[in-house]
């Protein structure tokens, strides 16, 4: 049976913990929201993306540091994000690593994986920030995440650019726990890559997901077809798109 994780990044907190409450199903989350959840994550399916690049590029594009800062939580999460996060900046003590763009995506990075202290799910790298190392063949990144999420047991990367990603790990010799990436009906390529990836030994016991959020269109559900067409473990959707949005 293919699973179907729940997409709730765009949730508040509270939302989450009440979802939490009455339900067992997959969920994709953000770290921020984990962090001001009174609850930890046990036996169940729940992928946490990291970082939350969007809303923190947003935050820190406005001037609201201390609003990014309060996606902490707690004073003591806060403390162990800010020490990970610094760790990142005093590898290159400059004056322009504020303006480095790698170097801050290696602080957002480290700043939320330090609120997964608790966390026992999947922890996957953001897709914008997968696809840019990609596409600007920064390796060294994509070797960095991985080094940093050995900690959990689980980790893995979110693309727009499956052949290009399942290259780069091969290159690298890394073994996700899982891949979740955004395909078509006719991409033609993502197949080719997908059915080349499940002969290799690196990929034995990865976890292939289909993100469906960028080919909705309407009220139109295409998800259980991509899901049969790509022969995946999971497909990836917005609440609103089984009608039970909270």
């Amino acid at each position: 049976m293919t699973a179907i994780y729940r997409d709730l990044r765009r949730f508040s907190p509270p939302v989450l913990e009440d979802i939490l409450l009455r339900s067992n199903d997959h969920l994709v989350v953000s770290a921020s929201q984990l962090a001001n959840s009174h609850r930890h994550i046990r036996d169940r399916d729940v992928v946490a993306v990291v970082p939350d690049f969007l809303e923190y590029a947003r935050l820190l594009s406005v001037g609201q540091f201390g609003q990014l800062l309060a996606k902490a939580g707690t004073r003591y999460n806060l403390a162990r994000a800010l020490l990970a996060a610094a760790c990142a900046a005093l590898r290159h003590p400059t004056p322009a690593a504020g303006s480095d763009f790698w170097l801050v995506a290696q602080a957002l990075l480290r700043f939320d994986l330090a609120l997964l202290r608790m966390f026992h799910g999947v922890v996957v790298l953001h897709p914008y920030l997968t696809d840019f190392a990609l596409s600007l063949g920064r390796d060294d990144f994509l070797a960095h995440f991985a080094h940093q999420a050995a900690r959990w047991q689980y980790w893995g990367v979110w693309t727009y650019q499956l052949p290009l990603a399942l290259s780069a790990l091969m290159r690298l010799g890394l073994s996700p726990s899982a891949v979740i990436f955004a395909t078509a009906q006719r991409d033609i390529d993502s197949q080719f890559a997908l059915a080349a990836a499940r002969k290799n030994a690196l990929f034995s016991s990865t976890h292939f997901l289909v993100d469906c959020q960028p080919i909705r269109v309407g009220t139109v559900d295409i998800s259980i077809e991509l899901a049969k067409k790509f022969s995946v473990d999971g497909t990836v959707c917005p609440a609103s798109m089984r009608g039970d949005a909270p």
